[in-house]
């Protein structure tokens, strides 16, 4: 892995940002680099994924630098010096990322996907499979890589997809006067970043801009200090470091998902695993709850946003308990597409939890039409789905 790239190579760069993950396709930069030997291709984003970032660094090509997670300065100044932006992903909830390379003029190769579709229309330059993306890089090179996208059109997308414009509807469609938040963080020192907590705190944060008074449970405090929301944000799962801490000594490397790292353990460690990966998943939501029963505010808010699994299955439970309103946000059906087949047991079980959870919610908050229209194959109640950015 190499931590800089050096911009004085003078050659067009392809810059790739997302988290290590299957559906993010990021084995398929290499096919598509090693095709395009003048062109250098730099890929930003956590290890989610230890197999795959041990593949990638097996195959790449010399041409391909994978910088592992950047700041937000070092992001910026990555996608203004690069030629264009490419996603290989097979599946989004919403896609931030082309978004952040539109608005600095970059173009931007992605597959045609349905969301994309809907929230970008035409500004992308859409690739049906490695060939394609290898034929219109080309392309784009001879032209000097010109954006499609004009300042009208890049207007539109800024007033469209505007997250004050999505927190004041929503906070007026749920009538929420005051808030309590479940959601998730990272340790202060952790290195892993994933778009949907970004954007998550980027709300949270608009929520408290608005001048709702809100209270944040969080099992971190990476985000909330950054958005400076520490003041109002109370940190859970304290119990849990010693377990993880026991569950990360069981493979050589933390970075692994527990998925991956089952499938690494051999005999009756395996069994542990499973077991301690059970364990974990089970008393997360038990700690947010302890903490929002000791910590909450007097009066308490009525209105739960829960923002993940551990947390949805949280909101539930105080919602039983308390006759609170919860409502979930969810940004994506991979748990129900992939999770529910492909993940561990614990894992399966849990999404199943979760799956309920969503159904005996008050309402849900979806990031996309396409992910309210996916929703709505094991949520049939659709009248209760709302949509973060209304069509127009």
């Amino acid at each position: 892995m190499t931590h800089y790239y050096d911009y004085s190579r003078n050659r067009p760069l392809v810059l790739w940002i997302a988290a290590l993950a299957s559906h993010k396709s990021p084995l398929e930069v290499i096919e598509i680099a090693k095709a395009l030997p003048a062109m250098d291709f730099v890929m930003i984003g956590s290890p989610w994924d230890a197999s795959l970032l041990e593949q990638l660094m097996k195959e790449r090509a010399s041409n391909v630098h994978y910088l592992g997670p950047v700041s937000d300065r070092k992001k910026k100044e990555l996608i203004r010096r690069s030629s264009v932006g490419i996603t290989t992903s097979k599946y989004e909830g919403f896609g931030w990322t082309p978004f952040e390379f539109l608005t600095a003029g970059k173009p931007v190769l992605a597959y045609p996907l349905n969301v994309f579709r809907e929230i970008y229309g035409d500004a992308l330059i859409y690739a049906n499979d490695i060939n394609a993306f290898i034929r219109k890089l080309t392309e784009l090179r001879r032209k000097g890589f010109e954006s499609r996208v004009d300042s009208s059109e890049l207007g539109r997308l800024r007033r469209r997809w505007n997250l004050d414009r999505a927190v004041s509807r929503i906070v007026k469609v749920l009538h929420i006067e005051s808030v309590v938040i479940l959601t998730r963080d990272w340790p202060s020192n952790s290195n892993m970043i994933l778009g949907c907590d970004l954007i998550n705190w980027k709300l949270w944060k608009r929520i408290s801009d608005l001048g709702v008074p809100l209270q944040i449970f969080a099992n971190g405090t990476r985000y909330a200090r950054r958005f400076h929301l520490s003041s109002r944000t109370t940190t859970v799962s304290q119990r849990l470091t010693s377990l993880k801490r026991i569950r990360n000594t069981m493979n050589k490397t933390s970075q692994k998902t527990w998925d991956s790292e089952l499938s690494a353990i051999k005999g009756k460690h395996k069994v542990t695993a499973m077991l301690l990966d059970l364990t974990l998943r089970v008393f997360e939501p038990f700690c947010y709850l302890l903490t929002y029963v000791k910590k909450r505010e007097r009066p308490p808010s009525n209105n739960i946003i829960a923002s993940e699994v551990s947390t949805a299955v949280a909101g539930l439970i105080i919602k039983l308990i308390f006759g609170s309103r919860l409502f979930c946000l969810v940004h994506d059906t991979d748990f129900y597409d992939r999770g529910l087949r492909e993940a561990s047991i614990p894992t399966r079980v849990y999404y199943m939890i979760f799956v309920n959870c969503l159904r005996h919610a008050d309402r849900i908050i979806a990031v996309s039409s396409e992910t309210k229209t996916n929703l709505s194959r094991f949520c049939p109640d659709t009248s209760k789905i709302i949509v973060l950015w209304e069509p127009e």
